[in-house]
């Protein structure tokens, strides 16, 4: 049941009730992405210190596939892995397709030189 129905379906009982509904799915889904957002920033922070403060795209990947075993971890080992491959995997895809320039290229754009106005 999506929010729309739960909110404006007529057989949920009085308009009390289905809000009742949705603010319960709303609280579900803030606790569900709330411990994604904090396993997800984590793991990264977690991952670049292991690392020695290397701070690169590969934390993203490693620090995505913890996450994914995280999430997975009632369902067991399996899961876990196919959590992780799936999160890592996404993770990796999205940073190939929206990779910006590299680094050197934008620190070069970024410089300035000081041209003296008496010329």
């Amino acid at each position: 049941m999506n929010v729309p129905s739960t909110l404006f379906g007529k057989s949920m009982g009085s308009f009390g009730q289905r809000l009742a509904a949705l603010n319960a799915k709303a609280f579900v889904t803030c606790k569900t992405w709330g411990t994604l957002s904090a396993a997800f920033s984590g793991f990264n922070n977690f991952v670049r210190l292991c690392r020695g403060d290397v701070d690169d795209n590969w934390n993203t990947v490693i620090g995505s596939a913890l996450t994914g075993a995280f999430l997975s971890r009632n369902s067991g080992p399996q899961a876990m892995l196919q959590g992780a491959a799936t999160y890592a995997g996404f993770t990796y895809f999205l940073d190939k397709m929206t990779r910006s320039p590299e680094t050197s290229q934008r620190q070069s754009e970024l410089m300035y030189t000081d041209v003296p106005i008496d010329g």
